[in-house]
């Protein structure tokens, strides 16, 4: 007896119970091939498989229903692409739900340099749905251009995350490109290269590891962008991008360098903007200024560091603050969930912020929550104590948690630009010796 041909049916009772007698026989007769003075082996082969298949058809993973486990491998994808063909590689049932699973397919991270033929398995396996590409930068000597590969299909790509090597790719027209992310660092894109001609769809742009250069001659027509994460520096390019595209920006994430101009000017009225994070990656900045008008603002991530920074938004409506240390909450007057992320040695800052409303209950009158991120070092007891009396009189909820400045349950928070799939050196080895080698699939 082998798995049923109507593998995606879950095992009945009587089922278990039969197939539980007949693995009992099987077992016997297994041990009786094995005490034999010459074992045989396609005997020992063929009741080895028999076992293996009954004893997976009955295990209770199997209970899953067909169209749950199709999900799970599609969120199994999205975290390690390679997924699929392990998954296929299981029993089965499991191959029936991997290949009959064209999602799963979608995510190709071709910095591990598959094999030609696995990239095209998976372009095939895909079906109609658009892909989710990680072009490599890889050397002169490389086996494959990656690149080249990627060009002959610019109309299924939907996700694009380019190195330095791929720039070029940039030129090609992708009609259904919704998602950009380019991750090389020191390399400035120009913004023609982001001609809505050739991305009419494109609507998050992740720029977080390089700038964007501009050439004040030249008319660009930008497509429609939602979302973008913009590096400031010396070109100032930046400022020209972000009013081309006020009208449709929902998300903006400003990271703040030492490159940046001591003086810079605003950028107008942002109509849709809901969210906004400012951060910086060093401590050199001297001065730094922002202004915009930004009256639909509901989430407001406040920047990081020592530096000196004047940052005008409207922030009337900001219903979720999050801030690095002690902050005025009176501008805030629809805020509900505040989060105090940068304290290390001092909580004091932290504390004085909840000191604000005790001291006048007016202010902030629909706050429910307050988040105190912690440290591994901080004697959070102590700072429970200490917050005790501020609970009870204030009636909010005051936590602290051991968070970081991107893990908070944020508006906005949830959606990114792009899926960027880490490849993690403890199972690399595992993945050439034991996915490449799958030739079955």
């Amino acid at each position: 007896m082998r798995t049923p041909a109507k593998a995606r049916e879950l095992p009945s009772l009587s089922d278990m119970i039969r197939v539980t007698h007949t693995l009992d026989q099987l077992t016997t007769k297994l041990g009786a091939i094995l005490d034999a003075s010459e074992p045989i082996d396609a005997g020992i082969n063929e009741t080895t498989e028999d076992c293996g298949d009954m004893q997976i058809w009955v295990t209770p993973i199997s209970k899953i229903p067909f169209e749950i486990l199709s999900e799970i491998f599609v969120i199994a994808a999205e975290l390690v692409w390679w997924s699929p063909m392990i998954n296929a590689s299981v029993c089965r049932l499991w191959r029936d739900v991997a290949l009959a699973t064209p999602r799963a397919w979608r995510f190709i991270d071709l910095r591990s340099e598959p094999p030609l033929s696995v990239t095209l398995n998976f372009f095939e396996r895909s079906g109609r749905h658009l892909l989710h590409l990680t072009v490599p930068a890889g050397p002169a000597t490389a086996p494959l251009d990656y690149a080249t590969i990627v060009g002959t299909i610019p109309q299924r790509v939907r996700c694009l995350v380019l190195t330095e090597a791929s720039q070029s790719l940039l030129l090609e027209s992708y009609p259904k490109l919704t998602n950009l992310s380019v991750t090389y660092p020191r390399v400035h894109i120009p913004l023609r290269y982001l001609d809505g001609r050739r991305f009419p769809k494109l609507r998050y742009v992740d720029a977080s590891f390089t700038g964007i250069s501009w050439d004040a001659s030249l008319s660009v027509s930008l497509p429609p962008i939602v979302e973008l994460t913009v590096r400031t520096d010396r070109h100032g390019a930046w400022l020209a991008l972000i009013p081309q595209i006020s009208k449709t920006l929902v998300k903006l994430h400003i990271i703040v360098t030492g490159e940046s101009l001591l003086s810079q000017t605003g950028v107008g009225e942002l109509p849709r903007l809901k969210h906004l994070k400012i951060s910086t990656e060093c401590e050199r900045v001297r001065h730094w200024f922002f202004d915009a008008k930004t009256p639909s603002l509901i989430s407001y991530n406040t920047i990081e560091g020592d530096g000196i920074y004047t940052i005008n938004v409207n922030v009337g409506l900001v219903t979720h603050l999050q801030c690095w240390d002690a902050v005025t909450l009176s501008p805030y007057g629809s805020i509900r969930h505040l989060a105090v992320v940068g304290f290390h040695c001092d909580v004091e800052p932290a504390l004085s912020i909840v000191d604000q409303i005790c001291e006048n209950p007016t202010i902030c009158m629909d706050l429910e929550r307050i988040v105190l991120g912690s440290w591994d070092f901080l004697d959070t007891d102590t700072i429970n104590a200490r917050l005790q009396s501020r609970r009870e009189y204030t009636g909010i909820d005051i936590k602290i948690e051991p968070i970081g400045s991107d893990n908070l349950d944020w508006p906005g928070a949830a959606q990114r630009s792009v899926s960027i799939q880490r490849i993690d050196e403890n199972n690399a080895e595992l993945m050439h010796s034991t996915v490449w080698a799958e030739d079955a699939l």
